[in-house]
């Protein structure tokens, strides 16, 4: 065995970069805004992944900003989130998420 003085942290790291070089990381389309990120995992909720996409890139072509989609009728959003399934059900809790962020 071969003995090294990087101490816990740079192994740990090492194994990370070695198992990166070997598996690569898993395209999770992560998003950098935090708010549209909450979004898409609502929409990822029992729903495969290309409708979640689809209708997420919907709802971005459709409301400029997340709080054009508190303003939008309820028939109106209804229907973007429809291919999703549990339209209904979903359009509550993005209001519900996007009222949390606009009273911040």
């Amino acid at each position: 065995m071969i003995e090294t003085d990087i101490g816990r942290e740079g192994l740990i790291e090492r194994i990370d970069e070695l198992l990166e070089a070997r598996y690569r990381s898993a395209d999770l389309f992560n998003l950098d805004d935090p708010l549209a990120e909450a979004v898409f995992i609502l929409l990822s909720q029992q729903t495969r992944e290309a409708v979640y996409r689809r209708v997420f890139e919907s709802l971005r072509r459709r409301y400029a900003r997340w709080l054009d989609v508190l303003a939008a009728p309820s028939a109106e959003l209804e229907a973007v989130l429809e291919p999703a399934g549990f339209h209904r059900r979903r359009a509550i809790q993005l209001r519900a998420l996007l009222s949390c962020h606009a009273g911040e």
